[in-house]
């Protein structure tokens, strides 16, 4: 029985334990732990604010409650692009009979003014940290798998919408932070779509002053 030791994994790898003698199998994991390792690398990170990207296309992660208030990165977008701001726009249709709630997984594609495009991924049913009735790891898990199945969904809507997009922006640590999320997880997911979409992932990370607060 063999244990890798935790000391020489890389950081942000994964400890694996075999149940084998073979150098083989010990050198396999050495370099599937590297390669976990290795997955912000084939991410874009820009330090800057995604509201100022000079990517045509943008996305973040989106609520699926009829609240009209948003926070964090959602806030600055729909402050900038009103046109584009879905909370505003589902609550006033509920007042007019449509639906209170939409979709999770689900992907909504609205353009501005001035030409920007902006695309709301569904990746969470409740406003806040967990969705409600949800332990954290739980609403992790399911946050996680919306937010997945959205992603799927961004190559087609967008075809739907007849946009065409070789780089798309979205925010660092998007689904993390407020919405609870672990960033490895999104990351990963990030990296997957890029190789299966042939989308450049770009990533933008704001970085906060001290003492402002979010």
């Amino acid at each position: 029985f063999v244990l890798w030791p935790f000391e020489r994994l890389p950081q942000g790898s994964v400890a694996c334990y075999v149940s084998t003698s073979s150098a083989t199998i010990r050198s396999r994991f050495c370099r599937l732990a590297c390669d976990f390792s290795s997955i912000s690398m084939s991410l874009t990170i820009i330090k800057g604010d995604i509201c100022a990207s000079s990517q045509r296309v943008i996305a973040h992660q989106t609520k699926c409650c009829n609240k009209r208030s948003a926070a964090g990165v959602a806030k600055a977008i729909f402050e900038k692009w009103p046109e584009t701001n879905l909370y505003e726009e589902r609550h006033n249709n509920s007042n007019t009979g449509g639906s209170l709630f939409d979709v999770p997984g689900e992907v909504h594609v609205r353009i501005a003014d001035d030409g920007k495009v902006v695309v709301n991924i569904n990746g969470q049913q409740d406003q806040g940290y967990t969705e409600k009735g949800m332990q954290l790891e739980e609403s992790q898990k399911q946050r996680a798998k919306w937010f997945r199945q959205g992603l799927r969904n961004v190559p087609s809507t967008l075809a739907k919408h007849n946009i065409t997009a070789k780089e798309i922006a979205l925010p660092y640590c998007v689904g993390c932070g407020m919405a609870g999320g672990q960033w490895e997880q999104y990351e990963a997911m990030l990296a997957d779509f890029q190789q299966y979409s042939g989308i450049k992932v770009i990533l933008y990370h704001l970085e906060i002053p001290q003492g402002k607060g979010k």
